[in-house]
């Protein structure tokens, strides 16, 4: 397989700059107009196997795990793994939202924050942040969104800390609430940045901080299924 998947990603690579080769009766259609791909539990590619469960998982989750962990561990790993590509080779690949669920480890006195499904990433949010800011810098006409979620096990003081981090990295990349969502407005002011925040209360004290992005979760293990409630929620109409 691994000739496969290295042709995979280099394909991708060429996918890397899609923002800034559009046409440009496009630059002034507002971003929520365009189709922008995203990825699913970004950060699930680098989860750790030696990671105890989350605490925001059912007791019986947990109650398996440290009861059979040499059977349940693996399953638990293999049904939360969603992606293989890393942070940069997903934004290589063109994907422009990212799915951070952000987490804190329960009894862990440091402040620093990691991504979680199910279980914790070997890497923290802080690190992932500098990587993308990375990236960005060597993209300059590409925008990207951080949707923040999940939250398991954090503090006002958590959120404060994680939002600082947040405009420290980003600075004057980061997209203030209710601007002018088009490529044309972001490239002249220099935005790359828009975060969805799902914490309503940050959301209000900080400009920096977009509302959270509807998610449609069909949590179904049918196709039929699932085709049925994107088709409902289709007909809802777009938030």
């Amino acid at each position: 397989m691994e000739g496969p998947l290295q042709t995979s990603i280099h394909v991708c690579h060429e996918n890397g700059q899609w923002m800034s080769r559009l046409p440009e009766k496009l630059w002034d259609i507002p971003l929520y107009n365009l189709a922008l791909p995203g990825s699913h539990d970004t950060m699930t590619y680098c989860l750790d196997k030696n990671s105890a469960v989350s605490g925001n998982e059912s007791k019986l989750v947990k109650f398996l795990n440290k009861c059979m962990p040499c059977i349940v561990h693996p399953i638990i790993m293999k049904w939360s793994t969603t992606q293989v590509l890393t942070v940069t080779e997903q934004l290589e690949a063109g994907v422009r939202y990212l799915d951070f669920r952000v987490a804190h480890k329960s009894n862990d006195p440091s402040m620093n924050l990691y991504f979680v499904h199910m279980v914790y990433t070997t890497v923290t949010v802080e690190d992932i942040l500098w990587e993308v800011l990375r990236w960005l810098e060597t993209h300059p006409q590409e925008v990207v969104i951080l949707a923040c979620r999940n939250f398991d096990g954090l503090t006002k003081k958590l959120h404060c800390h994680l939002v600082a981090c947040i405009k420290e990295i980003f600075q004057c990349k980061l997209c203030p609430r209710n601007a002018a969502l088009t490529l044309r407005t972001m490239w002249q002011r220099g935005h790359q940045v828009i975060v969805s925040y799902e914490e309503d209360v940050e959301v209000e004290e900080h400009c920096e901080l977009w509302p959270a992005i509807p998610y449609w979760w069909g949590n179904k293990t049918a196709t039929r299924a699932l085709i049925q409630y994107l088709e409902h929620m289709k007909r809802i109409g777009r938030p």
